[in-house]
């Protein structure tokens, strides 16, 4: 999906009724994102409701959870949505073990997180693949109303604290920038942030407008 599936992805998104204008996929200073295809020009991302997919479906999908505990049942659309789940998530296993193999030495920290009430690299990452799967799903997943639901293509715009936000509204999920000058194209997931909370919650930090620290000694 990060490569020659992308074209495909995006042409479906859009014939299922999704909105991807000035925008495209790829590698950035924050890893994959979306990008402007027309500098200074606007884009707009927008992925219906009919697209979005309850995190309660898609675990009970894959064995997490019984269909009864879901609150409802997979659709026509809601296909789509799980291919492109399953291609973002096996290239992050690749990515993992790739990590993995450079730097073996990483985990050591792990010896000191939890002295400081930090979870672990390995809780963060998962023990195996079942539980990266249920930790990548819990990360993609944003609010929406009542439904937690990720929302495929979308979800593809990174976070930055000195970005807009994003609009919910009845029809969907929007993100539209005026001016695509800067390159990638960002929003704020969330309006109060650090970059520790965002290392806890999702496991990755980013520059914010407060930060938190402690000292630990390896």
């Amino acid at each position: 999906m990060l490569s020659e599936g992308w074209k495909d992805a995006a042409r479906e998104f859009q014939a299922l009724g999704g909105v991807l204008k000035n925008a495209t996929l790829d590698k950035t200073e924050k890893g994959y994102g979306l990008v402007g295809t027309s500098p200074g020009s606007p884009a707009q991302i927008f992925c219906p409701k009919e697209l979005m997919i309850d995190t309660d479906i898609i675990l009970a999908e894959y064995g997490f959870s019984t269909p009864e505990e879901a609150n409802g049942k997979p659709t026509v659309t809601d296909m789509f949505g799980f291919s492109y789940l399953m291609s973002l998530f096996n290239e992050s296993e690749k990515e993992i073990k790739s990590l993995e193999m450079k730097t073996p030495s990483l985990f050591d920290i792990d010896q000191v997180l939890p002295e400081c009430g930090l979870r672990t690299l390995a809780s963060q990452v998962g023990k195996n693949a079942a539980e990266r799967f249920k930790i990548f799903i819990e990360r993609r997943a944003v609010k929406n109303g009542t439904r937690r639901v990720v929302a495929p293509i979308w979800d593809l715009i990174n976070h930055s604290s000195f970005s807009a936000g994003y609009s919910r509204t009845k029809e969907g999920l929007l993100t539209f920038r005026n001016d695509t000058q800067d390159g990638e194209i960002l929003h704020k997931y969330m309006p109060k942030t650090s970059p520790l909370m965002l290392w806890q919650h999702y496991g990755f930090s980013d520059r914010c407008t407060s930060s938190f620290s402690f000292p630990f000694e390896l």
